[in-house]
């Protein structure tokens, strides 16, 4: 992950969390991280189980509306 802000402090952060450089720009100067950042190797939990926790949400609530209706 890059974290880059105007008046703070950037860094680079690989995917378990450690910061692998950092800097600070308080006061307005220019500052430049170089670095090599590691591709994260697993999936998103969105990833790997897609729309279905949606799906069955909105199914769940369409049957209870559904039987609200009904007399």
């Amino acid at each position: 992950m890059v974290q880059a802000v105007r008046d703070g402090r950037s860094m680079l952060i690989d995917p378990s969390g450690q910061v692998l450089a950092s800097e600070s720009s308080l006061g307005g100067r220019e500052v430049v991280l170089v670095g090599d950042l590691p591709v994260a190797r697993a999936g998103t939990p969105y990833s790997r189980i897609g729309n279905w926790p949606v799906v069955l949400a909105l199914a769940l609530l369409g049957l209870g509306a559904s039987r609200r209706r009904a007399p």
